[in-house]
């Protein structure tokens, strides 16, 4: 699927997105076209985002590591005033749901607490890059790198 039937189909509908999807827009690299025609149809209202504290946590190390307090700015901003972006924190259900999730398909903590936020979110769509997982039930995982 390419970018713009991606945008098409998705339209109207809730995404979670992955960390990677923030990093890329924020720190350039070859995804950061595709990234930025994602957020700016969840800016106009076309799509509603959602998205764990994870990706807080995930996003603010490196840039806090390196004292590069622009990004971290640039991050906090986003996280709090994006438009049509939800950032939604770790609670017990969350919890419960990634647990069930690590179980069942062998992911990461932080993995499966992204793909619950999604499917408690009742987001359509989980958009990663990460190629340890494909199928989940209950969320299509789409990768970024196949728009």
């Amino acid at each position: 699927m390419g970018l713009e039937d991606f945008l098409r189909k998705s339209r109207g509908s809730t995404i979670a997105l992955d960390t990677m999807v923030f990093i890329y827009l924020f720190e350039e690299n070859k995804y950061v076209d595709t990234v930025k025609a994602i957020f700016e149809n969840v800016e106009k209202g076309k799509l509603k985002a959602i998205t764990s504290t994870v990706t807080v946590i995930e996003c603010l190390t490196k840039p806090l590591r390196k004292n590069n307090f622009p990004i971290v700015s640039m991050y906090k901003t986003a996280f709090r005033n994006f438009p049509n972006l939800e950032v939604i924190p770790v609670s017990m259900e969350v919890a419960e749901r990634a647990a069930s999730i690590r179980a069942r398909y062998g992911l990461k903590t932080p993995d499966s607490i992204q793909i619950a936020v999604g499917a408690l979110g009742n987001a359509r769509i989980f958009l990663t890059n990460d190629l340890d997982f494909s199928e989940i039930e209950g969320i299509r995982i789409e990768q970024l790198s196949n728009l």
